[in-house]
């Protein structure tokens, strides 16, 4: 009885134990295994260059340096501008010189021609050598157009015959051209240099032609060659000022307009209502300019600039104070102030 007491336990158990072990599944997918960090970054592979295209034509060529040329035909922006120029003043000389000579009026149109062909070529061939920026070349221009009232009023101070009266603008247009063209030898001109040149030549035609009518007006007799001197005369002093005085072209503009515009308003006004010329409209227009001009240039100064910070004297040796022990008249040490330097 007791054997098979034990065997059904013995069963049961058995029973027990395969009805509690899991169903057998199917084995997961083989995993690889994770890669191990590296402390050194891998290198990204080098990207390929895209291979660069064909270069575009350009329609305009960009402002380069003095040391470079600006196009194969001109070493600067201001190549053609001094051409034009040049072949300007070469067919006014040509003309001058045909009339100044005693020559017939049907030679001026190959004098004209001549000139122009031998100053255009000159200055082409400047150009092409020698760096010119477009406002040096406004410059030049200007300066052969004051050489020519500069000779006009030469030859008429110097009581020369009528036959050689056109000598003398022909030459100084030219001799100022070159000296124009030569003191900015190779080098560029900023435009605010440029500006205050024309302004001297400006102010001093206009200046001149408001003396001479207020000197004409107070006594007969005048003549105007003061006018035709002016020009040449404030073209100097403003390339002068330019080595010691920077006024921005925007604030050159305002002194300029400004002033010469009240001027003309005050001459026209005066000239209108007086019925004639008077001293007093001359005047009037003289005054105003130069009122205007001293508040102009007051009001566009620049602000001034805030005053720097006292910076302290610096000693050639440093000195500091110390205790120290000295003897008095009775030979008794004492306490006292002594000093030390640093040299």
């Amino acid at each position: 009885m007791k054997t098979t007491v034990i065997v059904v336990a013995a069963l049961m158990l058995a029973g027990n134990a395969l009805a509690q072990t899991p169903a057998p599944t199917a084995p997961p997918p083989s995993a690889q295994p994770a890669p191990v960090p590296s402390m050194v970054e891998p290198q990204a592979a080098p990207a390929v260059a895209p291979t660069p295209a064909a270069p575009k034509l350009q329609l305009q060529e960009p402002k380069l340096g003095a040391s470079t040329r600006y196009s194969r035909f001109s070493k600067g922006p201001g190549g053609p501008l001094l051409i034009f120029s040049g072949i300007l003043t070469g067919i006014v000389t040509g003309v001058s010189l045909n009339e100044g000579l005693a020559g017939q009026h049907q030679d001026d149109f190959a004098f004209g021609v001549a000139g122009g062909v031998v100053i255009g070529g000159l200055a082409s061939i400047y150009q092409y050598y020698a760096y010119t920026s477009v406002y040096g070349s406004m410059i030049d221009t200007l300066a052969a157009l004051d050489g020519f009232l500069l000779g006009f009023a030469i030859d008429d101070m110097g009581g020369v015959d009528s036959q050689h009266t056109m000598l003398a603008p022909a030459i100084l247009a030219n001799a100022l051209l070159v000296t124009s063209a030569l003191i900015h030898w190779n080098a560029d001109v900023d435009p605010d240099s440029a500006l205050m040149v024309a302004s001297g030549s400006i102010y001093g035609l206009w200046l001149s032609v408001l003396t001479t009518g207020l000197v004409n007006d107070l006594q007969t007799g005048v003549d105007a060659r003061g006018v035709f001197m002016a020009p040449a005369i404030g073209l100097a002093l403003g390339a002068a000022l330019t080595q010691f005085v920077h006024i921005p072209a925007s604030r050159m503009f305002k002194l300029d307009l400004i002033p010469i515009g009240v001027g003309l308003l005050l001459l026209a006004t005066g000239a209108v209502t007086s019925g004639g010329d008077r001293p007093i409209v001359w005047g009037l227009a003289l005054a105003g300019t130069a009122v205007a001009g001293v508040g102009t240039a007051i009001l566009t100064a620049p602000d001034d600039p805030q005053p720097a910070a006292p910076v302290a004297t610096q000693l050639p040796f440093k000195v500091t104070p110390s205790l120290a022990m000295v003897r008095d008249t009775q030979n008794k040490l004492q306490p006292g102030v002594g000093f030390s330097g640093a040299f």
